[in-house]
């Protein structure tokens, strides 16, 4: 019984224990009713700059019962058996890597109650970021996901590759023309290219080939065109080949001679043959850069220089050359060619008949491009009677000289006034290498002017007086020297020093009394001596009738040591004596007026040294790009007028000017006779009317380039 009792007991306790845990249970399910299941995982990242942004949504659970589960975006309950929701790490491929702290969890479920019946009601989301300077490539990571069932993965991808860059290209054909029957190669070069196909008077890919000799097969020019293109673009070029037909072979076929039966010994006539035609052709060649005025067969030209051409064509024979025509295609390092039809420098041209014994000659001129190496210019010339001949020239370059730096040294000039740099008025001349005349409309002006090594001698003169204020004042000394020595990329100062003089024009009034004081005493003897000429002129008048009046001619020279003149002048009451006193009255106001104009004599002189405000005016010819074209009149107007010839390939003039500037125009004359060419004016520059700044420079570049010469002898 005890047994029973025992057993009982035991079984009531675990069916206590069943009914507990099936609550708690229940409880659970209410919830949750499943195993753990590996989450299922979603992940997608978008870039910003260096930005790299990661999201995605994740599922850790099944359910297989009817659940109460809440709206949609409640939070989701623990998972059974101990399961989590989290993402433990995340990596890149370019070695990043980190956890994810940030995520939510919501369910997606739209219902109070949902039946998954084996699917997932709850969904995960989550984000994070990462800074990638690296995303200039497609790059991937992967996201760790786990629960208690395990763990999952899900992969994303960033970045993208660059764009490629363009594609390139270059055709050519060599040779460029060719006679009917013969070959040309056509030579190319690509790069970034995925496709190369061509056109034209040819067809096909060209890819991963580099040339190809054709055979046109016809009398004409051949367009030859290749296209190269990417995902980025396509280039295109052409290449040209110019086909000549093949100039007839005249072979002199003698007639057949006709046996005379009747002859005994028969003689064929001699065969007469066709006369040959012979044009010579002779290619010169000159640099007058260099100064060269006769051609020669070869030369050598720096990079830049105009090089002269010349062809002579000549029929040497008796028979007239019908057709003629002449053709040059420039080489590499020789371009712009000028002064002959450009039809010249790219097929044949006429040149028309050619009598017995005459001559074409062409000239034209081509500039050297090249910087180092040998040249060949060939020229040609035919007939419809005669085959082709050739005539070469040789050019051999030089790289143009590095040209040797002038050496300077700088001067300064600065104005004083009473010890204080206010001088801005002053004019004045700096001497030397060079001359400059400028005005001191700053405090400091700075002028950079030919120097050396030992040092050249400059000298500084400058005007006196100068009003300064409303005051004039004088120079009165240069420091720290007028003259002195300066070294090529040394400096030297020229302080202009300038002073009121106080003293001068005070003491100017000063000695002006003194002058009259000592005057005074000169009119007093004059009046002296001229009273005895005329006391004795009446004393022999009464003397005659009476011997009295000695008596008191004595006594006039009692009243003479009395200073006053004028005593005795009324002494003689005869109305002789009476019209004399006048004369010494007017007498006295000479020395009156002797010091007035003496004051006036400083006044004229502030403007004695005002010099003329001038600027340099600079003439220059040229020929064919080099400055050397002489004999061409001009005319300049503006502050002057000037007609002149440039008899010097330079020639400088001064015109007046002002500190604004003075506009000056340039006319030449047009056509002119250039160097014994007739030549044609192209420009005056860089223009042809100019504003002149005093102590400034303007230059007028006259630019001719000589006419086309076709000589027929």
């Amino acid at each position: 019984m005890k047994n029973k009792h025992s057993r009982v007991g035991i079984l009531t306790l675990a069916l206590a224990a069943l009914v507990a845990g099936f609550f708690t249970y229940t409880n659970d399910l209410q919830l949750a009713h499943a195993t753990n299941v590996q989450p299922h995982i979603t992940a997608g990242a978008t870039v910003s700059g260096t930005t790299v942004n990661v999201s995605g949504t994740y599922d850790g659970g099944i359910y297989d019962v009817t659940t109460n589960c809440g709206g949609l975006g409640t939070p989701l309950p623990p998972l059974p058996n101990g399961g989590t929701w989290g993402v433990t790490s995340w990596t890149t491929s370019t070695g990043k890597s980190g956890s994810v702290t940030s995520h939510t969890v919501t369910r997606s479920a739209t219902s109070a109650t949902c039946t998954t019946s084996g699917g997932s009601a709850e969904q995960g989301r989550y984000s994070f970021s990462f800074t990638d300077v690296t995303n200039n490539g497609v790059h991937t990571g992967t996201v760790h996901f786990s629960n208690a069932a395990g763990q999952s993965t899900a992969s994303f991808s960033y970045g993208s590759n660059p764009a490629p860059p363009p594609p390139t290209l270059t055709l050519t054909a060599n040779p460029t023309v060719i006679f009917l029957g013969k070959t040309s190669t056509l030579t190319w070069t690509s790069t970034n290219a995925t496709a190369c196909n061509a056109s034209g008077d040819w067809s096909g890919a060209k890819a991963g080939i580099s040339s190809q000799v054709v055979t046109p097969n016809a009398v004409r020019v051949f367009t030859y065109t290749m296209t190269c293109s990417n995902s980025v673009g396509s280039v295109t070029k052409s290449a040209t080949v110019t086909v000549q037909a093949v100039p007839p072979t005249v072979t002199p076929k003698p007639p057949t001679p006709t046996p005379k039966p009747p002859t005994p010994t028969p003689k064929p006539p001699t065969p007469t043959p066709v006369p040959s035609i012979t044009l010579s052709i002779t290619k010169l060649v000159r640099d007058t850069a260099n100064g060269a005025s006769s051609y020669a067969s070869s030369v050598t030209a720096r990079t830049g220089d105009k090089v002269d051409f010349q062809i002579t064509i000549k029929n040497t024979t008796a028979i007239t050359a019908t057709a003629a025509q002449a053709t040059d295609v420039l080489p590499s390092g020789l371009s712009n060619p000028t002064g002959y039809s450009a039809a010249l420098f790219s097929s044949w041209v006429s040149l028309g008949n050619i009598a017995p014994g005459a001559s074409v000659v062409i000239n034209f001129s081509a500039t050297a491009s090249g910087s180092s190496g040998t040249v060949t210019n060939t020229a040609k010339v035919r007939a419809s009677n005669a085959p082709e001949h050739w005539g070469t020239a040789t050019v051999t370059f030089a790289a143009a000289p590095t040209p040797t730096p002038t050496p300077t040294c700088s001067i300064t000039i600065k104005g004083f006034y009473n010890g204080t740099q206010t001088v801005t008025n002053a004019s004045y001349t700096i001497s030397g290498a060079t001359t400059i005349k400028g005005v001191d409309s700053t405090l400091s002006q700075t002028y950079t002017v030919p120097s050396s090594a030992s040092g050249v001698n400059y000298t500084v003169s400058a005007q006196s007086p100068v009003t300064i204020s409303g005051k004039s004042a004088n120079l009165s000394r240069i420091t720290p020297a007028a003259s002195q020595s300066c070294k090529a990329a040394g400096a030297i100062t020229y302080n202009l020093e300038y002073a009121t003089a106080p003293t001068p024009v005070p003491a100017t009034p000063t000695p002006k009394p003194a002058t009259p004081t000592p005057r005074p005493p000169t009119p007093t003897p004059t009046p002296t001596p001229r009273p005895p000429t005329p006391t004795p002129t009446p004393t022999p008048k009464p003397a005659t009738p009476t011997p009295k009046p000695p008596t008191p001619t004595p006594k006039p020279p009692t009243p003479t040591p009395t200073p006053t003149p004028r005593p005795p002048t009324p002494t003689p009451r005869p109305p002789t004596p009476t019209p004399r006193p006048p004369t010494p009255t007017p007498r006295p106001p000479t020395p009156t007026p002797t010091p007035t104009p003496r004051p006036p004599t400083p006044t004229p002189r502030p403007p004695t040294p005002t010099p003329a405000l001038t600027c340099t005016l600079v003439i220059k010819g040229f020929s064919n790009g080099v400055n050397k074209a002489t004999g061409v009149t001009f005319k300049i107007t503006g502050g002057s007028t000037i007609s002149g010839t440039n008899t010097a390939a330079t020639q400088t003039f001064s015109v007046p000017s002002s500190a604004a500037g003075v506009n000056y125009t340039v006319t030449s004359q047009d056509p002119a006779s250039v160097n014994g060419f007739l030549s044609d004016l192209i420009s005056i520059t860089p223009v042809s009317s100019q504003s002149c700044k005093t102590g400034g420079t303007i230059t007028f570049n006259l630019n001719y380039t000589t006419r086309p010469i076709l000589n027929v002898k």
